[in-house]
Formats: C-alpha cells, structure tokens, sequence
C-alpha cells in the first residue's frame, strides 16, 4: 500500500515540478537573465507571503486527518479539516488585502499595477490549492493530486509561453496565476467534508492549533534556511541578473535532486498513520530503508550532473546564463549530500515533533540572514550559494543528532558513507573527461559507464541491503504495471 502511494505521490510531484521548470526556461528564454531575475523575485514574494499568511494550517490538515484515519475516526478528520479551511481562507484573505494595498502605493505605472494584481491572485489562488493538495494527502489520495498537478502543469507551460511572449513579466506572472486556479476551484469540496454540526473536542483543537503555530513557524524559519530567501539580499545588493544567476542553479540542484525525493511524497502522512497505530519497529525499519536508498540513488546523481553542467546549463537555459555555471556546480552536490535527510524531516512531521523544526531553524536562518548581509554584497550569488551550503549542512547535523540521540531511529551511516565516497570518485573521473574530451556524442557513453562503474561498487561494498534491493525490484514492477498495465488506477 505504501508503495503504491508512493509512486502516485511521485507522479503528481514530478508533473508539479515539470511545469514549473519548462515554464522556467521559457521565461528565461524569452525575458533574458534581466526578466527571469525580476519573476523569480516576484514569485519568492508570494510564496513567502503564502507561508506567512498559511500559519501552518496546510501540513496540520495533512498531519491530522491522516492520523486520525489511521485511529479509525475518518469523520472527526473531516471536521477538523473543515475548521482549518475556513480558517486558511481568512488568513489568506488577510494577506490578499495587502497585495491590494501595494498595488495601489504602486498606481502611476499601469504595468505595475498589472502585475501586483496578478501576483496578488497567484497567491491567494496558488495558497488555496496547496491547502486542497494537504487535504488530500492526508487522505492518502496521491492519485488525485497527481491527475490535479499535471493538468495544472500544462496549463502554467501554454500561459508561460503566450504570456511571456505577449505581455512579458505581467504575462509570466499571470500564468502561474491560471495555473494556480485549477486546484483552488476544486478545493471546495473540502468545505462540503465535514459536517459544520460535528463536535470537535477540545482536546484535538489545542493539539491542532499547537502543531500549526509551530508547523508555521519552522515553515517561515525554513523559508528562510531551505527556500531561497537569498534571492531577497540579491536583488537588493546586486540586482536582478544576479537574482537570475542564483535562482537558475538554484532550479538545477532542485530538479536534480527530487527525481529521488519524490519517493518521500508519502512518507509523512503514513508515518503519522503509523504513528497513531503505535507501530514504532515497522516505522524505524522503513526509515532506515528510505534514506539508504535514497543516498545510494540521489548522491551519485547529483555528482554526475555536476560534471556535465558546463555543458548542460548554457544548453538548456542559453549562453547567457553562463555565469550560473560556477554557482551550480556549488549548490548541485551540496544539495545532493542534503536532501538524504528529508526522510529525517518527514519521520519528525509525522510524529508530531514539528516544535522541533521551529527550535532547529531560528538559530540558523539567523545565520542565513546574517551571511547573506556580509557576503551577497561583495560575492554575489557565488557567495550566497556558500552561505546556503554551510547553513544548511549545520541544519542536517542537527536533525541527525536529535533523530539518532532523542527519538532513538536507526541512522545507517555506514551505507551513506560508502555511497558518498564511491560516488564522489565516480564523479572525478566523469568530470576529467568532459573537461579532455570535448566531443558531445560522447558524453552519454561517459555515463553509462561511470552508473556501472558506481553500482558494481555499491553492490561490492554492500551499501544497500538484499532487503533495499527487493524494495526497489517492487518497485519497479509496480511503476511498469501504473504505467503500461492498470487500467483502473485507484486512490
């Protein structure tokens, strides 16, 4: 069942992130490094504004509803999410009152005007559908999100593509905007769940509201830390362009690494599921599982794209995004090595410990702050990529400890790093020969040889279990029948 939940939870994850790459590069095709610099900062507004306004209510819908499916009380889960929903909506209206009033401080420049509104609307509407996507995770209906995401996803490529082309930056921002709508139309049904006259008890209500205050809290916190708040000190230090630079090796890392976390996609609400069936063994046996896997597929992937980004970054977003080849080459392998941790992350929402997050990050978003004061001013988005690695390394030594030491998990530290080490020389050697070798047609045998050379040595070195490897043959049995064979796919 978890399996199945996984792949559907990844389908939905990789359409999401699928269009909002393509439409990346389209804007930065279309608009240069100047146009896509001043979107990214437009768009890190609102998300960040979303997060603020939220209060945490989008992961504590997610959080509670799957718990209590997992005690047997499916009505009391829809209840509850109903109350939070309409509380969601009055924050966020909250919110939409103040893209209002900058827009009108912004009202002698028409094409200003244009695009506040706009973005106001990606906000209200993108922060809704989010909420909708929470709901139905908690409901363990990836299938849904998945089918949701990709309609969605076409929708924002089509609009970035007309949009950028007939209005620029207005025009990009309205199509995340149309995007948005789609989710947010469909999240009505979450005020029809529950029942308005269900009694909620207390209890529950002081246990949600807590969880949210500090699931809202890490959440800015983790904004800051995870959630490139530098693109904030760049624009404000060095500009756009280099808002551009930063935001397109930034886009990279991400979409490099979460080919492999969308496997994680349902590992918080079945832990919280698990959670409430006091199922600790099971929990600590798939933790474990996760994050080897997870480092054996994600690590050597990072370092292998990092010595083809010279060649890969000016062909994919053009020659005059050449100077965000150094920074990527930075934030891809940092955030290879990083992401191993987001299982940690999910196992720590799931069981309730989201005060953790909120402690774990002040200190180090004040480092981030902090960092990106004394150093964007100087070095750019070179410096703020360094900023980000160090910051959040300090974060997952942190995370580790309190997982290993409070909560008393199995971290397999072993297996990580054996990955991290094989990985790191099969990727020296990758790298020395895209750099002596400058023939394209090559490159693709390159790495075929360099993932056979990598896994004959993890299976030598056994850093994944006999158990890992028939978790991941089920896998991929099930991948091929969801893909060629079902033809009824459920929730």
């Amino acid at each position: 069942m978890l399996l199945n939940r996984t792949l559907w939870s990844a389908s939905g994850t990789v359409s999401f992130l699928a269009g909002r790459f393509i439409a990346g590069i389209v804007v930065a095709r279309l608009l240069g490094p100047y146009g896509a610099g001043r979107i990214s900062y437009l768009l890190w507004i609102a998300d960040m504004a979303s997060v603020i306004a939220g209060f945490g209510l989008q992961s504590t819908i997610t959080r509670f509803c799957a718990n209590l499916d997992g005690k047997g009380q499916p009505y009391l889960a829809n209840a509850l999410a109903r109350l939070l929903s309409i509380r969601f909506l009055i924050f966020s209206f909250s919110g939409l009152c103040c893209f209002a009033f900058i827009g009108v401080l912004n009202y002698t420049f028409s094409s200003t005007i244009t695009t506040w509104v706009l973005l106001g609307a990606y906000y209200f509407l993108g922060g809704i559908g989010l909420l909708f996507n929470a709901f139905l995770a908690g409901k363990q209906r990836f299938a849904l999100i998945a089918k949701i995401n990709g309609l969605s996803s076409l929708t924002l490529v089509l609009g970035a593509i007309i949009g950028s082309e007939v209005a620029g930056i207005p025009g990009a921002i309205g199509a995340y905007a149309l995007a948005a709508l789609i989710p947010a139309a469909m999240s009505v049904s979450i005020f029809r769940t529950g029942d308005s006259s269900y009694a909620i008890p207390r209890d529950l209500v002081s246990k949600a509201n807590s969880y949210s205050f500090y699931a809202w809290a890490s959440a800015m916190l983790s904004s800051i830390v995870w959630s490139r708040a530098e693109v904030f000190f760049l624009e404000h230090y060095r500009g756009s362009y280099e808002v551009a630079m930063f935001t397109v090796a930034a886009t990279l890392a991400s979409l490099v690494v979460q080919g492999p976390l969308l496997l994680c996609g349902a590992l918080m609400p079945w832990f919280a599921e698990q959670a409430g069936a006091s199922n600790r063994t099971e929990m600590n046996r798939i933790f474990a599982s996760a994050t080897r896997l997870l480092a054996a597929v994600v690590v050597p992937i990072s370092l292998g794209i990092t010595a083809l980004i010279p060649v890969l970054l000016p062909a994919i977003y053009g020659e005059r995004f050449q100077a965000a080849v150094p920074v990527a080459t930075l934030l891809i392998p940092a955030a290879g090595i990083l992401s191993i941790a987001s299982p940690a992350s999910q196992l720590i929402y799931g069981l309730g410990k989201a005060w953790f997050h909120f402690v774990a990050n002040l200190p180090f978003a004040v480092l981030m702050v902090l960092g990106c004061i004394v150093v964007t001013p100087h070095y750019g988005a070179w410096g703020a990529a360094c900023i980000r690695a160090c910051v959040q390394g300090g974060m997952l030594a942190l995370a580790a400890l309190y997982i290993s030491r409070t909560l008393c998990y199995s971290i397999p530290w072993r297996e990580i790093g054996l990955v991290v080490v094989i990985s790191i020389v099969s990727g020296l050697l990758l790298s020395i020969f895209v750099r002596v070798v400058h023939i394209a047609w090559t490159y693709p045998f390159a790495c075929f040889i360099f993932a056979v050379l990598y896994s004959v040595a993890v299976c030598v070195t056994n850093a994944i279990t006999t158990t890992d490897r028939q978790l991941v043959i089920a896998v991929g049995k099930m991948a091929i029948h969801r893909l060629f064979l079902a033809r009824h796919p459920c929730n």
